[in-house]
């Protein structure tokens, strides 16, 4: 199965693109926060940044609808392509949005959070 769910406060409004064929597409940031415990037993702490693909009339609704620090709860798949970054072409993961689910308007997170917790303290992080 390749289902990635991404719940939490918008970092960024969205920005909303053409293509050159038409197509209207949507870039969602979500930042997700990790804690751990270093070597020496001190809590540390960094911010992850994701950046999630929204395409077509769900694209067009989440630029009409979503603002900075908004919640929402995504539901994606991970998608390899080939990106050009320079004169190399390097192969990128990207989260592709299939539905986007949007939080009360005017609140920074829903009223009934959704999902499981997970305790972040005891995984160390992956760099």
């Amino acid at each position: 199965m390749n289902i990635v769910v991404i719940a939490g406060n918008l970092g960024e409004k969205p920005e909303l693109r053409e293509t050159q064929t038409g197509r209207k597409v949507c870039n969602l940031r979500v930042p997700t926060n990790r804690r751990w415990l270093d070597k020496d037993n001190v809590q540390q702490e960094a911010t992850d940044w994701i950046n999630i693909t929204v395409w077509d009339k769900q694209a067009i609704a989440c630029a009409d609808n979503l603002d900075t620090g908004r919640w929402v709860n995504v539901e994606a798949r991970l998608r390899e392509r080939d990106r050009k970054v320079g004169e190399e072409t390097v192969r990128v993961l990207e989260v592709v949005a299939k539905s986007v689910q949007f939080g009360p308007k005017g609140t920074a997170q829903p009223t009934q959070p959704s999902g499981p917790t997970v305790d972040t303290d005891s995984i160390p992080p992956v760099e």
